[in-house]
């Protein structure tokens, strides 16, 4: 900024600065001081924009650091590409790999995007994580079955045996 009576902010009068850039005045007190563009997104000038401004962390917030580059704080299910803050949030992870929720031997399946895995249940569990028993098979009571219908219009009836089976009376 210029001061005394007569000066002028020649920045004011040509703020042709590309980008993001702002123009600045190198020397108020000398007139013929150069007008510089400060970019505060790296050094190129001619390539001064925010990479915020451009959706750069994809699948995060992006914010920008001390020295104008971008930092991705990515949204949950995805991972920076390199494993550090400064590049996109683009690595799908895989939830399985890093905590598999799925018990009793149930196989666990990545979804894409950042989802919840699913799980693929062994015959012996169900539920979304495998984990509620599923008994064994009801085997048929005799008077269920069609072989073990009782004669003369008598009413069958099912019966425990010391075995602890079911018999047809």
């Amino acid at each position: 900024p210029a001061n005394g009576d007569n000066c002028e902010n020649e920045c004011a009068e040509d703020p042709d600065c590309p980008g993001d850039s702002t123009c600045v005045n190198t020397d108020s007190e000398d007139p013929d001081s150069p007008l510089i563009c400060d970019c505060p997104f790296g050094d190129d000038v001619n390539m001064c924009t925010n990479p915020c401004n451009d959706n750069f962390c994809v699948n995060g917030m992006c914010s920008n650091d001390d020295m104008g580059n971008p930092v991705c704080t990515c949204d949950d299910g995805w991972d920076n590409a390199d494993g550090t803050e400064n590049t996109p949030c683009t690595e799908d992870i895989n939830e399985c790999e890093i905590d598999n929720p799925c018990a009793n031997g149930g196989e666990c399946i990545d979804r894409p995007n950042g989802q919840d895995p699913t799980c693929c249940c062994t015959d012996d569990f169900s539920g979304p994580i495998c984990d509620v028993p599923v008994g064994p098979s009801p085997l048929p009571k005799p008077c269920d079955t069609p072989s073990d219908e009782c004669p003369d219009g008598t009413t069958c009836n099912n019966v425990e045996n010391s075995d602890g089976n079911l018999e047809a009376l």
